[in-house]
């Protein structure tokens, strides 16, 4: 059984629906098993975080992925809510961790998700030997992915470092396009800072590539193996649009109206998938205007 933590939300449905389409059973960790019952119906097994409840669903699981953590961009980053980004990724992961290692039969993977932007901001081409970087999203990812640590040489672990996932409803590409249909199509920030982009179906298939390939292991980026800056991606828009980019959204004005939230669209990573190209994994959508362009047929 795959088990997802976390699978009730924009990349955990997706993905439970991918599993199931390939006839796997699937496992669904939520607070309201009930509700998870509701959006995630195909489902074969349902837990919450009670220890009792994660020990029986984790005994009976071959791969655990985590996708548990509040969005990075529903609120404005207040100290109160950057504790809430912080605790509600590295508490469940340790949760997870904690119990996985008194279980007679564990999983034999566990996928923790993570973000590309541990590497802080970099204009310097970044695979996973990269360094981490120094601020808040940092240090957030470092934190997170020794939380994820299982003391176990016998389960194989992955750090899922996703960049900026590209998906026609959700996520952060609705918000990207919409000012281009209203003519007000910009640039944010410099337009140098670098976007690690990936289109939802790569994402899905290189998580199902990653479980099937044993050698996967560590760190490693979910990104497209061609990263943009934010002016070729809006240039990108445009010309699958047709609609002009007319202003440039200067930094400053981005902190005033974010605060330190305003660093996910002013700062980027200039990553790419080492280990998933060095294991043969193939792009469907390697360039960012034919990613654009499927997303608004």
């Amino acid at each position: 059984m795959i088990t997802i933590a976390g699978g009730t939300g924009f990349i955990g449905k997706k993905l439970a629906k991918s599993f199931k389409d390939n006839s796997e059973k699937i496992g669904i960790i939520s607070r309201d098993s009930r509700k998870a019952s509701l959006e995630v119906p195909y489902a074969d097994d349902f837990a919450t975080w009670e220890t009792n409840d994660l020990k029986r669903i984790l005994n009976s699981t071959d791969t655990l992925i985590n996708l548990s953590g509040a969005s990075l961009a529903a609120k404005r980053w207040t100290d109160e809510y950057k504790k809430l980004i912080i605790n509600s990724r590295i508490e469940p992961a340790k949760k997870l961790a904690e119990i996985i290692q008194t279980l007679e039969n564990p999983p034999k993977l566990v996928i923790t998700a993570s973000g590309i932007g541990i590497y802080g901001n970099t204009e310097n081409i970044t695979d996973e030997t990269g360094p981490a970087g120094n601020d808040f999203l940092s240090y957030v990812c470092v934190e997170w992915e020794k939380a994820s640590f299982i003391n176990n040489p016998d389960i194989r672990q992955v750090n899922a470092r996703m960049g900026v996932i590209l998906d026609k409803k959700e996520g952060a590409f609705p918000k990207l396009i919409l000012p281009f249909k209203f003519f007000t199509g910009s640039i944010l920030g410099t337009g140098k800072q670098y976007l690690p982009w990936i289109h939802i179906d790569d994402l899905i298939s290189a998580y199902h590539f990653v479980i099937k390939n044993e050698k996967n292991k560590g760190p490693i980026n979910f990104v497209s193996e061609n990263p943009v800056t934010m002016t070729e991606f809006a240039k990108a828009i445009s010309r699958v649009t047709k609609k002009p980019v007319l202003f440039k959204i200067p930094e400053f004005l981005l902190n005033i109206a974010l605060g330190e939230q305003a660093i996910i669209v002013t700062k980027g990573q200039n990553a790419i998938p080492g280990k998933l190209i060095e294991s043969g994994f193939k792009f469907t959508y390697s360039e960012a205007e034919e990613a654009i362009r499927s997303l608004l047929v």
